[in-house]
């Protein structure tokens, strides 16, 4: 009889049927089948060994995590491989090919890796998750070659399979035209979308009065394989000019800081910067226009970017009091999540750190001498 064999069967033992299949058994059941030339093998061989985890095999590759897709990090593949796998270890003999493989398996197995890579893509949309290969639910054979097989592998040589059914019932995936061995197992592997070269993060540009000088400052999550940034400076709204170039970090998954000094800008009230993003290949992204409020007196605040991802960077003007200005962040139920004091020694420019906050929709108080002076809504995504 054929069996789904238990984690660690073994066996060199097999008996060859008029077709030229040789069945490899233990007692009388047959564990793993092939078809072809054993000649060449030495005495005691081939010998097959079934293993079975008792559940799947998943890894995320990263750098990332999947979560974090939402805030432009790459988790990497996400790799399914089936519990079951077959090894055959051929004992350095000659390989007369080609092989033809039928491997026992439950369709369960695979049917649970299947359904694992569905689920993982509905849980993280951010990740805009695709099957690698295009087979049916991305599903795939596959085999290793030279050293025996140690699960899990997640891919490797990809060979062909049909499905079939012994004569009591058993699920078997026939494979074709081996050519060397030794094993292997089936597996899906999802591949989240392109990202961007450089993830942005906080972006700004804030006027230090005391200073008489603009800062533009930004903040990427992810960079790989960045080469610079060029800062340009508008101050009539119809041209820009150059003004400076800053030197990228080039691969990174955390997050970077960045400032650029303008000094010859006081005498106008508003200033507009834009930042370019160049990568090492001379392509370019344009993180798009901030301005800064030099010389207004009025009091206040702004936020960026909103949607916020891990960052948010409040931009504040005007005359600010030192010890009695604060901003809490507060949930649509009236709860104070965030609460963060305002010191002059900092600039004009806060970069809050959003990790604690969950997703959702929260307002932004800015309160001076128990005085609210503004609100904001932000979303973090």
């Amino acid at each position: 009889s054929y069996v789904y064999a238990t984690n660690g069967a073994t066996t060199n033992t097999y008996c060859t049927d008029v077709a030229g299949w040789h069945h490899f058994y233990i007692g009388d059941q047959v564990i793993w089948s092939c078809q072809g030339d054993f000649s060449g093998a030495p005495a005691g061989f081939p010998v097959v060994t079934i293993w079975d985890n008792g559940a799947y095999y998943q890894q995320t590759q990263g750098p990332s995590t999947p979560a974090n897709c939402s805030i432009g990090l790459d988790p990497g593949e996400e790799r399914f491989e089936m519990e079951r796998s077959w090894n055959l270890d051929f004992g350095g003999g000659t390989l007369n090919a080609p092989y033809n493989v039928r491997f026992y398996y439950q369709p369960a197995e695979r049917t649970a890796i299947e359904n694992a890579a569905i689920a993982w893509m509905a849980t993280y949309p951010a990740c805009s998750y695709s099957y690698k290969y295009a087979t049916p639910l991305g599903f795939y054979w596959f085999k290793n070659t030279g050293s025996n097989y140690t699960a899990p592998d997640y891919d490797g040589l990809q060979i062909p399979g049909t499905i079939g059914s012994t004569v009591n019932a058993i699920n078997y995936a026939q494979m074709s035209g081996i050519t060397s061995f030794s094993g292997g197992s089936g597996a899906v592997i999802l591949v989240p979308l392109a990202l961007l070269p450089v993830q942005l993060g906080a972006y700004n540009a804030t006027c230090n009065d005391d200073l008489q000088e603009v800062s533009v400052e930004w903040t990427t999550l992810m960079e790989n394989n960045a080469s610079h940034f060029v800062i340009e400076r508008n101050t009539d709204g119809l041209e820009w000019s150059v003004i400076g170039e800053v030197q990228a970090t080039g691969n990174s998954n955390s997050p970077v800081y960045y400032s650029f000094k303008d000094y010859s800008v006081r005498q106008n009230e508003t200033v507009y910067y834009r930042v370019k993003q160049y990568d090492v290949d001379g392509s370019n992204d344009d993180f798009g226009v901030v301005s800064a409020e030099c010389l207004s007196d009025q009091t206040g605040f702004s936020i960026n970017p909103n949607p916020a991802g891990m960052l948010v960077a409040i931009e504040l003007y005007g005359d600010i009091s030192n010890e009695n200005t604060y901003f809490t962040f507060t949930d649509l139920n009236g709860k104070v999540i965030k609460l963060i004091d305002y010191n002059t020694d900092n600039g004009k420019l806060i970069n809050v750190n959003l990790d604690d906050l969950a997703p959702g929709c929260y307002l932004i108080q800015m309160v001076t001498d128990n005085q609210t002076v503004q609100m904001e809504r932000l979303i973090k995504q």
